[in-house]
């Protein structure tokens, strides 16, 4: 009947699965050391990409200089060049614009993107390219399908970056407007369930018939780089933390199963992994022309999230590591420690044990490797002596990963910073961890973000994007770039084809 649903699985039952296997979403690679090991598969995929490379590559293994001697091979096997001398020239990215290292221009200037997704994997996707530059346009329904709370809330900070129109796609004006857009555009990211945008007649074969270099992101609940049984079966984040073993994992053993976030991981981890596809598919195209199909979905990030678990050979498998909502580590030094003023997590691997005695206070720490209880012990006991600071100062000296555990608000206060629409276009950058308060957000009140912290490059800054824009500010003015007048506008505006807005009361306001 359509509605998003699974059951609640382990780890270790998706991965053995024959839904998933069928799906190339699990498969098995044959290890040179270990043999056969089931595993995950590639993260996304293209449509123009082989078969073969759907599983993953096994790991080389051998002399040093053997491999790095080979890799020339295996440049030229991938299509691509060794060195810098057989790389390609910078080629147009679809508006003209060449880019080259010197370039101090946003990476993704001059690429169109049609944003028609909701919730949050594919508007994180679009966001994010817009802040590598990408000129987004986001396009909702006049009637939509979710409430405010969704449309909106959830879009304050998924929204950024984008200009907003509302166009009726089921109408054939409104289609004909939108393969108007389509026929400009570089990427269009969509989060349709399967078989919908073919109704609609916006699926990639239809769109690229007019565009053959169109960019196209179909994000979906189930699917893998094959089709399979779950293909076309809806879902949302919850869902798939359920099937894919996270919330049994986090409920713990014996323990109803645990939902980690009402949405988090697997939705920001998808939207990345289609920014990524989206990008190899550009540098593809800019190399040796024509679009491409990318796929990820919500469970080939439930099981990236996971990686550490989602294995198995025929004589081993992972333990399903720390589980439940009272277990504070998987060992005495990946572990929650309360000190005097607060909670900290130190972290360490088990052949840094000997390095605890180094630590002022803990020079008679037990340290071999079959006194894990009694130095679990001795810890909780000296740590509880001292406040954080002096602790994550005496750890990190050692060596040791030493924080204290922050609340978001803690966070928040910490790395806020006050800002005016005129300051955010000056803005250069900031902490890897910050959060920007828009003071004149569109929403009417003050609205707080955390800033971008993705990959940063030389010469390029990442722009602290526009906000959120109400729903369908910029339709006119879209459909005036596409050429036509405003006494058309006008009339589709009448007919609900096009809308500057959802209703008077609608937020953002």
């Amino acid at each position: 009947h359509g509605v998003p649903f699974s059951v609640h699985r382990s780890t270790q039952e998706w991965l053995h699965a024959p839904e998933t296997d069928a799906a190339a979403l699990t498969v098995e690679v044959q290890d040179p050391v270990h043999g056969a090991i089931r595993q995950f598969g590639v993260q996304t995929s293209l449509g123009r990409t082989a078969e073969q490379w759907h599983v993953p590559q096994p790991a080389r293994t051998g002399d040093l200089a053997a491999l790095l001697a080979a890799l020339p091979a295996v440049a030229a096997a991938n299509g691509s060049g060794a060195n810098e001398a057989t790389r390609p020239t910078p080629a147009s990215n679809g508006d003209g614009a060449a880019h080259s290292a010197a370039s101090t221009a946003p990476i993704l200037a001059g690429i169109k993107v049609l944003d028609l997704s909701t919730v949050l994997a594919g508007p994180c996707c679009a966001q994010t390219l817009a802040e590598y530059g990408a000129d987004v346009i986001k396009i909702d329904a006049p009637d939509p399908y979710f409430l405010p709370s969704t449309a909106c809330m959830l879009h304050l900070e998924v929204g950024q970056g984008k200009r907003s129109m509302i166009l009726d796609l089921k109408q054939a004006a409104g289609k004909r407007l939108f393969e108007q857009l389509a026929a400009g555009a570089d990427v269009i990211v969509h989060n349709f369930r399967p078989g919908v945008a073919e109704r609609l007649g916006i699926d990639h074969a239809s769109l690229a018939r007019s565009n053959p270099g169109i960019v196209y992101l179909n994000l979906t609940a189930f699917n893998g780089p094959r089709r399979g049984p779950w293909t076309e079966l809806p879902g949302f984040d919850p869902v798939l933390q359920a099937a894919t073993g996270i919330q049994h994992r986090y409920g713990g053993p014996g323990e109803p199963p645990e939902l980690h976030g009402f949405a988090s991981c697997i939705d920001y981890l998808t939207g990345y992994s289609g920014a990524y596809g989206i990008a190899l598919a550009l540098l593809r195209r800019q190399r040796d022309g024509g679009g491409d199909l990318v796929f990820t979905s919500l469970a080939q990030s439930g099981q990236l999230v996971q990686a550490p678990f989602v294995w198995a050979t025929a004589n081993a498998q992972p333990d399903d590591g720390p589980q439940g909502q009272e277990v504070l580590g998987a060992h005495s030094l990946e572990h929650l420690y309360r000190a005097a003023d607060g909670w900290l997590v130190l972290t360490g691997l088990p052949e840094d044990l000997p390095r605890l005695r180094e630590v002022p206070g803990l020079a008679a720490a037990p340290v071999a490797a079959n006194e894990e209880a009694a130095r679990i012990a001795a810890l909780q006991t000296a740590i509880a002596g001292q406040p954080v600071a002096h602790w994550q100062q005496a750890f990190n000296a050692a060596g040791f990963g030493c924080h204290r555990v922050d609340c978001i608000e803690d966070v928040r206060s910490a790395g806020l910073r006050e800002l005016t629409d005129a300051e955010r276009a000056a803005w250069t950058g900031g902490p890897s961890i910050s959060v920007i308060r828009l003071l004149d957000h569109p929403a009417g009140s003050p609205v707080d973000n955390p800033a971008p912290t993705y990959a940063r490059f030389a010469g390029t800054a990442l722009r602290l994007a526009n906000p959120m824009p109400k729903i369908g500010t910029h339709t006119r003015a879209i459909l005036r770039e596409l050429g036509h007048d405003d006494a058309q506008i006008d009339r589709w505006i009448a007919e609900r084809v096009a809308a500057e807005q959802i209703h008077d009361a609608y937020l953002p306001h």
